[in-house]
């Protein structure tokens, strides 16, 4: 286990707390999935006159994905931050180089397997008694089309509205952090010239530049598509990614002024953070733009305090079990949802939809898990070897 006092001059050493958060996003999407494909049930609690959702729970653990990708603009600024060298020793085809072997095996196996998946519904459906399926319309059954293949592999697929929620409901985010890569080189030579603070400010400004412009000018409501190929497109979470570069400045760093931000302070500017837009997300539904500012502020914040080592955000990130569902967290996030849709819509043949997520959770989720790992032992790990490369000299 590694600690900011000892950074690491090999770019391959891995910070088991970042691997922690990676878990910890990961199960926050799966549960928002089981959730949602469920039936979504609401869950309310009453405390006298008072009604309170439990739904707002469950619903919101789509900001794992915002977590995601904090930790990916950390990740690949990461070495950079411990080993000034090895910027002058990689260049831009090197970076690509490694990005492609990292994503786009394990990516290809996952749109097969997702076929594969179909099929098999299709089949399996049949073999179903008609009194449990009668009534219960449902789109597992249904084979995606050809023409989604192409937008898919070039990792375009959420520029368009036609495609981007398409063949796995997952898929949306891919395409965004591929992009989001054209950006990094230029992100991380605007850090090192203007400074990691003032690019990010930058960064900000453009961000709500962005998102405001298209507020203020399209009616989410009637425009189809809105969500993934404007709200999420890459203007409109750039900030997030930065914020995980001047995470890793932090860390990196965090002997100098920025030190508190790795104690107890930032933890609970970061704990502040995350609560102030969940309270939003409650209060006020339509102020995405300032809500992905807050997710991307607070887990920034998380990832810099759990550097600390010994401190309890640090043993818990370090738990063993986080840690390992973290390392296969991406093959878990491309092969999940069309197994929660299969998973979710045959426990809701006989049960209802409370029920059904309870069961998701509790029986889906780890089985799920599992499919993960035997996915990640196949297709990822052999992929992530090709990455390896000799240590940088300090």
């Amino acid at each position: 286990m590694l600690s900011p006092e000892s950074a690491p001059t090999d770019k391959r050493a891995r910070l088991d707390y970042i691997d922690g958060l990676r878990g910890i996003a990961i199960l926050l999407v799966l549960m928002t999935h089981i959730w949602t494909l469920s039936g979504a049930p609401a869950y309310p609690i009453h405390f006298g006159k008072i009604r309170f959702l439990l739904a707002t729970i469950p619903a919101v653990g789509y900001i794992g994905v915002d977590l995601f990708l904090v930790l990916s603009g950390f990740c690949l600024a990461w070495p950079f931050m411990i080993n000034p060298g090895y910027r002058d020793r990689n260049t831009i085809w090197q970076f690509w180089k490694r990005r492609v072997i990292r994503i786009v095996p394990a990516y290809y196996a996952s749109i097969l397997f997702v076929f594969l998946i179909c099929f098999a519904s299709v089949a399996l459906l049949k073999m179903l008694p008609a009194h449990l399926t009668a009534g219960k319309p449902t789109t597992i059954n249904e084979i995606p089309a050809l023409n989604e293949i192409g937008p898919h592999l070039l990792l375009i697929h959420n520029l368009s509205s036609q495609h981007a929620s398409t063949l796995n409901g997952s898929y949306w985010s891919l395409g965004l952090e591929f992009q989001l890569y054209f950006l990094f080189p230029l992100l991380l030579e605007l850090s090192i010239r203007w400074g990691v603070w003032r690019t990010l400010a930058v960064v900000l400004l453009i961000q709500l530049a962005f998102s405001i412009a298209v507020h203020s000018v399209i009616d989410p409501v009637s425009l189809e598509g809105y969500e993934f190929v404007l709200q999420k497109s890459v203007f409109a979470r750039v900030f997030e990614f930065c914020a995980g570069i001047a995470a890793a400045h932090v860390v990196a760093k965090h002997a100098g002024t920025s030190h508190w931000l790795t104690a107890g302070k930032g933890l609970g500017l970061g704990l502040l953070a995350l609560g102030t837009g969940f309270a939003l997300v409650n209060l006020f539904p339509h102020v995405d733009t300032i809500v992905d500012v807050l997710w991307a502020v607070g887990f920034a914040l998380l990832l810099c305090a759990g550097c600390k080592a010994g401190s309890v955000q640090h043993r818990f990130l370090s738990h063993k079990i986080l840690v390992r569902i973290g390392v296969m967290s991406s093959s878990i996030y491309l092969i999940h949802v069309p197994l929660v849709e299969r998973f979710s819509y045959l426990t809701r043949l006989v049960i209802r939809p409370g029920s059904a997520f309870i069961i998701g959770i509790v029986i889906g989720a780890p089985l799920i898990i599992l499919v993960g790992a035997l996915f990640f032992r196949l297709v990822e790990e052999p992929a992530l070897k090709l990455n390896r490369k000799p240590k940088v000299a300090a």
